[in-house]
């Protein structure tokens, strides 16, 4: 997803964001016009961050967690956004301009009597070696009370898209925290295909939808079972729409999963054809509400 600019007089249009080598998500205007605030996915976090006009340049504000629906205050001092994480679901956050990067004050506290009571899990990235001997990134949740001097059994998640990843956000539907409250080390890879890693790690799979997603998935479950605490004899797998796809190639090509989970997995990709939208020229996607806007599932 690139940013234009266009010139209303000289009707030209600048190509301003092709050089980040990564979808823009939102943008916002600076009251002076010189420069837009950004989020953007990029290696599994939604930053925010500064985009000069005059040079391009981008100057990072807020790094991690997932960054959306900014708004400059009118005299240009200070930004308004929500953000969230793996852990936190979203809340109005204020940065001061002139304050270093990552100095965010939280203005809001959404939910506070809900999660209360709840314990969430520890999260960590990982990375590994994955198809062609490219990094892949990787989220370890792990459960609610984790003592690691015992076994848990490991559940694999897959992402749909196949153009999205497993961003550091709090998802509504496929959350992390609650399959890892259930007592399992659930891992998330952003295999290749995955969105906020550049355009020839998304387009490495055009052709091989199972290839390379299959042989990253197999090494980020082999990276985990290096672990102490995980019980190598109880491993499951899961997904959903593209994830679905992925569970149901699995289970055509190894048996060392003991429970897979195929939800709205696409077998037949004739018939999948006569219902797609065919969004950003000929990748099957679906559609669904984040952020305020219209993502790929």
């Amino acid at each position: 997803m690139r940013l234009f600019l266009y010139d209303r007089k000289t009707r030209e249009h600048k190509n301003i964001f092709e050089a980040a080598d990564r979808s823009v998500d939102s943008y916002e205007w600076a009251p002076d016009s010189r420069s837009l605030y950004v989020t953007f996915e990029d290696k599994g976090q939604e930053p925010l961050a500064r985009l000069d006009i005059a040079t391009m340049k981008l100057t990072p504000l807020v790094m991690s967690g997932t960054s959306a629906d900014v708004d400059v205050s009118r005299d240009g001092a200070f930004l308004v956004f929500s953000k969230m994480d793996l852990s936190h679901a979203a809340n109005l956050f204020r940065l001061n301009l002139s304050s270093a990067a990552g100095t965010a004050i939280q203005l809001t506290q959404m939910n506070l009597d809900v999660l209360k009571e709840i314990e969430f899990g520890e999260v960590s990235s990982f990375e590994f070696r994955g198809w062609n001997s490219e990094t892949v990134q990787a989220w370890q949740i792990k459960p609610p009370q984790f003592d690691a001097n015992k076994k848990y059994p490991l559940l694999l998640l897959m992402h749909g898209g196949p153009e999205n990843a497993f961003d550091n956000l709090f998802h509504y539907r496929w959350n992390a925290q609650l399959f890892a409250a259930a007592g399992y080390v659930v891992i998330e890879p952003s295999f290749h295909g995955s969105s906020g890693f550049g355009l020839k790690f998304m387009d490495s799979i055009k052709g091989q939808w199972g290839g390379a997603p299959y042989e990253d998935d197999m090494i980020a479950v082999d990276t985990a079972l290096e672990w102490p605490y995980i019980d190598a004899t109880r491993i499951a797998a899961a997904g959903g729409s593209y994830g679905g796809y992925m569970a149901n190639w699995i289970e055509g090509h190894t048996d060392r999963f003991r429970a897979i989970v195929s939800h709205d997995g696409l077998f037949d990709l004739t018939t999948m054809l006569y219902s797609t939208d065919f969004v950003g020229g000929g990748q099957c996607r679906s559609s669904k509400a984040r952020h305020g806007k219209i993502r790929k599932l």
